[in-house]
């Protein structure tokens, strides 16, 4: 395996330090259905999503975190109309692990619920 190091990469017109690529770039995001079948529509480093139940999933890495001190950012849609609050609220459920997350979609009163779109940026470093 060849190994190549630079400090800065560049474009031919805009330039970045290298340290920016490896440290500030998301090491993993997801976008998928998650009302009816849950589907993954795109993604960056997840293996699998497991669907826990009703606004409740886990979302597994293809290659795992160094440790357990990474932030994962979400937000959501709801394209079927109602009567409902769907305003976009995302947490964890706290179990940051290396090789997946665990998060919650819910509602403005905060009532698990199937977005038709969830996002999730995962950022931190991997192993």
């Amino acid at each position: 395996m060849s190994t190549i190091i630079a400090t800065t990469l560049s474009n031919g017109s805009v330039s970045v330090p290298t340290a920016t690529v490896v440290n500030g770039s998301a090491k993993a995001w997801v976008n998928f259905d998650g009302s009816g079948t849950v589907a993954i529509r795109d993604s960056f480093n997840v293996a699998s999503l497991t669907d826990n139940g009703t606004g409740d999933y886990t979302i597994n890495y293809s290659t795992a975190m160094g440790n357990a001190n990474y932030i994962c950012l979400g937000s959501q849609s709801y394209f079927g109309g109602g009567t409902g609050q769907y305003v976009p609220k995302v947490r964890s459920t706290g179990d940051y692990l290396v090789g997946s997350i665990r998060v919650y979609a819910i509602t403005a009163e905060s009532t698990l619920f199937d977005y038709d779109m969830l996002n999730f940026g995962i950022t931190g470093d991997l192993a």
